[in-house]
């Protein structure tokens, strides 16, 4: 069965209604995977927490590959042809078979297009073409993160996010950014209770930013119960 964006979406949208420990077969990656189905995203720049990024190593390509094949990420995700690219690892997306959302009983998989860059946000370059831009607020504070990492979440022994949005915000200044699309995500799931207002805060600084390189343009939010 192909995947038809419009079938997966209805699919996909579905599961609003429901807390993520009772969602089967749908992530970060199915979400994506329409995208990159329909040729929309070629290029995939993840942005991790540095504590991540340098625990889990992924610094290394032998992160992604286990005696010689892909290894699974988060239930679905596979990558391959994993390369070195300036002082970064660089894979290529694997596709779950053709059919959206995956179910946990596929394990085919079809290389895509599209190339995933891991880096942390120190690492990201100046960019010549605009960009879609996505943060998920958990970025900042994830609380399934807090015990595993104290040394970047107590401050005085008090719980503050790993990194502060002025610093978040002053790197996409200096890269300078371009985005004419942008989401926030609140990701009450994985956020900090008492932080899920950073997603505010960071949209509001958003559309300060934006609003300097596109003067005329459309805003809106919206909020799923």
């Amino acid at each position: 069965m192909d995947c038809v964006i419009g079938d997966y979406y209805e699919q996909w949208l579905a599961t609003y209604q429901r807390g993520p420990e009772d969602v089967e077969g749908v992530t970060n990656a199915t979400f994506v995977s329409a995208a990159v189905t329909e040729g929309l995203v070629t290029e995939i720049w993840w942005v991790l927490p540095d504590y991540l990024y340098w625990s889990e190593r992924f610094d290394c390509i032998e992160t992604f590959i286990s005696n010689g094949e892909p290894r699974t990420f988060y239930k679905y995700v596979k990558y391959c042809d994993c390369q070195e690219e300036n002082n970064h690892v660089v894979c290529t997306l694997m596709q779950v078979h053709t059919v959206a959302p995956p179910l946990l009983t596929l394990d085919m998989y079809e290389k895509t297009e599209a190339r995933v860059h891991f880096v942390t946000i120190g690492m990201l370059p100046q960019f010549e073409e605009e960009v879609l831009l996505d943060v998920d607020t958990d970025y900042f504070i994830n609380r399934l993160d807090i015990d595993r990492y104290p040394d970047y979440f107590y401050n005085q022994g008090e719980i503050t996010p790993w990194i502060t949005i002025e610093r978040f915000m002053r790197v996409l200044h200096r890269i300078r950014i371009r985005s004419r699309v942008a989401t926030v995500a609140v990701s009450p799931y994985y956020t900090h209770e008492e932080y899920h207002y950073l997603s505010n805060v960071v949209a509001d600084e958003l559309d300060r930013y934006l609003s300097f390189l596109y003067p005329t343009r459309i805003t809106g939010r919206f909020q799923v119960e």
